[in-house]
C-alpha cells in the first residue's frame, strides 16, 4: 500500500456513502470496495467505515436515501 493510497482512503468511503445517497448503486459499489481495500481496522475511523462497506456490500440498499421532488 502506498502513501497515496492511505490518504485516498477517507475519500473513497466517503464518496461510496454520496453515491449511495444519490441512488448510484454501482459506482458505490466500487468505492465501498476501495474502502475496504485500503481502510485500516487499526484506525477507529476506517474501522467504522469497514464495518459500513461490508454491510452496503451483502445488501442493496445500505444507506437511508431521501426520494427528490420533481
Amino acid at each position: 500500500m502506498t502513501v497515496s493510497d492511505l490518504v485516498r482512503t477517507p475519500a473513497y468511503c466517503l464518496m461510496a456513502q454520496v453515491r449511495e445517497h444519490q441512488n448510484n448503486k454501482k459506482e458505490a459499489r466500487l468505492y465501498w470496495e476501495d474502502c475496504v481495500r485500503y481502510a485500516s481496522a487499526n484506525d477507529p475511523d476506517e474501522d467504522a467505515w469497514i464495518v459500513m462497506a461490508k454491510r452496503c456490500l451483502e445488501v442493496t440498499q445500505c444507506l437511508e436515501t431521501k426520494k427528490r421532488d420533481n
